[in-house]
């Protein structure tokens, strides 16, 4: 071997060398085994480091999508204040609101309700009489101070309301605040001492001019400048003011600022799947959705069946039901035979929403609505966490317009469908050539009912008959709904959790926990519905002036927080005794889609609405085992109630019957 080199020795695919300093197989295993890491081992540390970095990916991606998401939060409120201030819809009768106001205003069942709620939650002892002088004016009048010469209400305004005033101090004994010295009894008088000694504060949201000074800037008021509100100011001439307790001003649109709480994507992505699940529901009953472009309205229409119709409706044969009617007395037969009259086949049927998420907790009630006849049910922009129309949020008269052009495509529609369905072909072509009014019944529940307020007034020949659930549309409600979005504890978050939390441990609350937050943070706090609430909506063209007849029907909740129930009771059993008007004790708002129906309520409400007598219908197509689901996933949600208010409504519900029997035992003794 050359220079002297060790020889090299192979031994089980090792290199060894021999001679001096030469190491054994098992000291070379060793060394290694100290060195170097078990393949096993080297994997499991990759995918530890690999899953680590996923995560921290994943943790930026939603941090960055919340920010994102965040920020056109604060974009989208800020946008909202800075709008230019909205007035009246062009054509508002004002002196005929203004005959209307008077007149009602004199006939309020309960007035300490009313000044209670249109002052947020002030007792009218609180209130300075020169305030409700002027909240009487501006809704007589449908205008603010300054929209008149020299910034006053004209006298003669002036006299009325202090008139009317008088007159509800002596029928209710109502009292209030003398006027006292320091100027904050109206407007007028802290107009006058704004001219001499006036503070600007400006603050992140909003720019106020006031004579009072501030209270000085608390954490809470941090938190809502930056979590609660969208940033900006209000550049657009809404004059917002900070809090209704320190100036003791009444609620009205333009005025105050916006409590716009944003809601995480997780919550988003549940409201998103629940609205989605709704939309396949509607689909899989035969409805069709379809945007208009006027409005930004969603409109879900379904047509109507031409088998069912041809079987009277309902699955049944038309011969039985004829025989079945003249085995009847002669008032089922006239009942009848007058229903056939009024109600074509082609005429629909209008299901209108209310405030929340959309049409989506309505879908198995509106898909359950008959298909005798076409169906339309329109879903509003902007408060259904759907289609966004910003401040160009339709008027009360265009979604009038749009609801008249919606029902006119449809009993069109109908009509073709109905005509290609007839055998006879003389009936087609009269059915098809003939032209001749549609007429349609109209469903709204809560803000739907301002919505039907509006089609009444601008197409009163298009309206046959109507049902109010929940109605927010009449005057003895009106200081309610407009405290809705107004409430204290949309200040800040501290404020809202003590209310969710003082409620929830009280022992008379209707509400399950689930159904405040969601009244709270997703309705209530709702940037949509704040803009809606705040800046679009005036109660002067919301209002249902009547009169209301016997093809008028009210549906009340006994436990409702935003109708004046009894109060609307009341005032109809004296206005208008003709109207149909139910009440159901133990309801909350919106309880004929969340509670128990002993009573077959609902059932009354299409029966009546349709003029049709009770039957049972059959089945249709899309009824499956979805049938219900979200029915059931809304009363698992939002309408689990206490025992105790159970009992409660027991007790309610029993108590005629119990008080009929005690008088009977007592006849008997």
């Amino acid at each position: 071997m050359r220079g002297g080199a060790p020889p090299r020795v192979a031994v089980r695919g090792h290199l060894l060398r021999s001679g001096r300093g030469a190491r054994t197989e098992a000291e070379i295993c060793d060394a290694r085994s100290r060195t170097t890491t078990r393949p096993t081992q080297h994997f499991d540390q990759a995918r530890s480091t690999m899953r680590w970095r996923v995560a921290r990916g994943l943790a930026g991606a939603y941090a960055a999508a919340e920010a994102w998401c965040f920020t056109s939060h604060r974009y989208r409120v800020a946008d909202m204040d800075s709008a230019k201030s909205r007035k009246l819809e062009e054509g508002f009768d004002y002196e005929g609101h203004y005959r209307w106001f008077a007149r009602e205003l004199k006939h309020e069942p309960n007035p300490r309700r009313l000044f209670t709620d249109a002052f947020n939650d002030t007792p009218p002892e609180s209130i300075p009489r020169r305030s409700a002088v002027e909240m009487i004016s501006y809704f007589l009048t449908a205008k603010e101070t300054d929209e008149f010469e020299g910034g006053e209400y004209p006298s003669d305004v002036t006299r009325k309301s202090e008139a009317l005033l008088r007159s509800l101090e002596k029928t209710s004994g109502l009292k209030f605040r003398a006027d006292d010295a320091a100027g904050e009894g109206g407007a007028g008088e802290r107009r006058e001492k704004e001219s001499t000694t006036t503070t600007t504060t400006t603050t992140t949201t909003t720019t106020t001019t006031t004579s009072k000074p501030k209270p000085p800037p608390t954490r809470a008021s941090a938190i809502r400048d930056w979590l609660v509100f969208g940033g900006g100011s209000s550049l657009g001439g809404v004059e917002a003011e900070n809090d209704l307790a320190d100036g003791i001003d009444f609620i009205r649109t333009n005025r105050f600022e916006l409590n716009a709480y944003y809601k995480p994507i997780p919550l988003r992505a549940v409201i998103a799947g629940f609205r989605a699940y709704s939309a396949r529901r509607l689909r899989n009953a035969g409805f069709r959705a379809v945007k208009d472009d006027a409005t930004g309205a969603v409109l879900w229409t379904r047509g109507v069946d031409v088998n069912t119709n041809r079987r009277g409706g309902d699955g049944s044969d038309p011969d039985a039901d004829a025989d079945a009617a003249s085995d009847d007395d002669d008032g089922e037969k006239t009942k009848t035979r007058r229903r056939r009259v009024d109600a074509e086949p082609y005429d629909p049927i209008v299901f209108l929403h209310g405030l929340g998420i959309g049409i989506a907790p309505y879908a198995d009630w509106i898909a359950s609505l008959p298909r005798d006849r076409p169906v339309v049910a329109p879903e509003w922009p902007n408060i259904s966490y759907g289609a966004d129309v910003g401040h160009r949020y339709p008027h009360p008269g265009e979604f009038a317009d749009f609801l008249e052009r919606a029902t006119t495509e449809a009993a069109r529609e109908a009509r073709a469908a109905l005509a290609e369905g007839e055998p006879k072909r003389g009936k087609k072509e009269r059915m098809t050539t003939t032209p001749r009014r549609h007429t349609c019944d109209v469903i709204a529940h809560s803000y739907g009912t301002v919505v039907l307020t509006a089609f009444r007034r601008h197409h009163p020949d298009s309206v046959r008959r109507c049902v109010y659930v929940d109605p927010v549309c009449f005057l003895p409600s009106f200081g309610s709904y407009l405290r809705y979005g107004h409430d204290d504890h949309l200040a800040t978050w501290t404020e809202m959790l003590e209310h969710l939390f003082a409620r929830a441990a009280d022992p008379g609350e209707p509400m399950s926990v689930a159904n405040l937050v969601l009244a709270s943070w997703f309705v209530k706090g709702d940037a949509n519905v704040q803009q809606l609430m705040k800046r679009l909506i005036f109660p002067h063209e919301s209002w249902e002036r009547g009169p209301l007849c016997e093809r008028d029907m009210v549906v009340l909740s006994g436990l409702d927080d935003i109708v004046a129930s009894d109060e609307i009771h009341a005032r109809f059993t004296r206005a208008w005794p003709k109207c149909a008007v139910v009440v159901q004790p133990q309801w909350q708002h919106g309880g004929f889609l969340l509670e128990p129906d002993p009573d077959g309520v609902n059932a009354g409400i299409v029966n009546f609405a349709t003029g049709s007598t009770p039957r049972a219908r059959a089945r249709g197509a899309g009824a499956g085992a979805a049938t219900g689901g979200v029915k059931r996933a809304w009363q698992m949600a939002f309408a689990k109630r206490k025992k105790r208010n159970d009992g409660a409504a027991a007790a309610a519900r029993g108590k005629t019957k119990s008080d009929a029997e005690d008088a009977a035992a007592a006849a008997a003794a």
